[in-house]
Parts: structure tokens; C-alpha cells; sequence
């Protein structure tokens, strides 16, 4: 059986083990790849000391402040800011409409008189209507009457209808207008139904002004 000596890397100082017969040959360390002569007896390692570790180096050296991050610092405050500034912008635009609605206008504020809109009313009735066509003439008109049930008088009066033909469908409007009615009276009016296929009607409304 061969005897094996143990000897080390000249260069790195690995550990090598190798035939006897093979002493003082040259080959290249197992650990390190660089040619080394096969002497039995070296010392196995000789490696230096080790040294202090990265941390421990790095503790020793005072830490300055990246300019990167004192530049990230500075942008975050002014976009706090910024968002700060527009969360104040949006609460003040959100409230100027309600602060607006409660001030007095300047007519009011100024002592003139505030006139009131006219509303308008659906206290009318159209107590009756018909299409029919004008003898002699080639015009179609939905005719009717409408009275004034309530205790006032209503003023620009307009009746509309719908304008249908034989089937039903739809053709346009036909509007009167009256400018004013009085309380318990009646208007017969006068609708013209500019199509000629209108055959039928179905009232759309009535309105008024107080």
C-alpha cells in the first residue's frame, strides 16, 4: 500500500496530501491552481491574522449624511407642504358656495325690493279637446277648453298636446297661448297641428303663472 505525506501549498499554504514516491515533484495546488513543490513536513496553514471586521472599520469612521438623502428629506417636507396647501385650497373652495348662499344679495342688502319669480302652476284644467280640420282649408287644429279653477288669476296660460296620426304615432306638438285667465273663467283655444296626417291628440300639459 502506498504511503501518503502531508505537506502544504507553498503559495497559499492549503493543505496537500500526496504518494511518497511523488516528493519534491512540481503540480499545481488543488486550492489555489498555482505550481508548488511537493515537500512533506510545511506547516499545513500560515495564514495571516485575521483583521478587524468591516463593521468594526466602519465604526471608526464618522458617518456624514448622504447629499442624496438630505435631498430626499428637503423634497418630502415640501411636498407635505404643497399637499398641506391644496387640502386648504379644496376645503375653502368647498365652502365659498355656502358662505355665498347665506350672504344677502346686493339688491337686498342695498333696502330694494325683491320682486318673486313668477311659478308656475298645474291648477288648470283642459276640461275638453278634439282635432279637427278647418271646413275649407287643408289646416288641422286640436281645439278645446281650459278653465281656471282657483281663486287668482293666471297669467302667460299655454296648453301643449301631442299631435298623433291614424296609428297612434307620434307626429310633433301643437301649442295656444293665452295671456292671461282670470279665476272661474274659461279659454277656448285654438291649437294649429301643422302636420297633415294628425289624426289624434293626447294633452302633454298646462301650465301657468301666478
Amino acid at each position: 500500500m502506498d504511503e501518503y505525506l502531508k505537506g502544504a501549498c507553498q503559495h497559499c499554504r492549503g493543505r496537500i496530501e500526496f504518494p511518497a514516491n511523488a516528493a519534491g515533484a512540481a503540480t499545481a495546488c488543488p486550492h489555489c491552481g498555482r505550481q508548488t513543490l511537493l515537500i512533506p513536513g510545511l506547516p499545513e496553514t500560515d495564514a495571516p491574522e485575521a483583521g478587524p471586521s468591516p463593521e468594526e472599520l466602519l465604526k471608526g469612521i464618522p458617518q456624514t449624511p448622504s447629499p442624496y438623502r438630505k435631498t430626499a428629506v428637503k423634497l418630502a417636507v415640501v411636498a407635505g407642504v404643497l399637499l398641506a396647501l391644496l387640502a386648504l385650497l379644496l376645503a375653502a373652495a368647498a365652502l365659498l358656495p355656502k358662505l355665498k348662499s347665506r350672504l344677502p344679495s346686493a339688491g337686498a342688502r342695498a333696502g330694494s325690493p325683491v320682486v318673486p319669480s313668477p311659478k308656475e302652476t298645474k291648477e288648470l284644467t283642459v276640461v275638453s279637446f278634439a282635432v279637427e280640420r278647418q271646413p275649407g282649408s287643408s289646416l288641422i287644429y286640436v281645439t278645446g277648453l281650459a278653465t281656471n279653477p282657483t281663486p287668482r288669476p293666471k297669467f302667460s296660460v299655454r296648453v301643449e298636446f301631442e299631435v298623433l296620426d291614424a296609428r297612434g304615432q307620434p307626429l310633433g306638438k301643437a301649442t295656444d297661448y293665452t295671456p292671461a285667465l282670470e279665476s272661474g273663467k274659461g279659454w277656448a283655444f285654438k291649437a294649429l297641428a301643422p302636420q297633415k296626417e294628425a289624426a289624434q291628440a293626447r294633452l302633454a300639459g298646462i301650465h301657468g303663472q301666478d
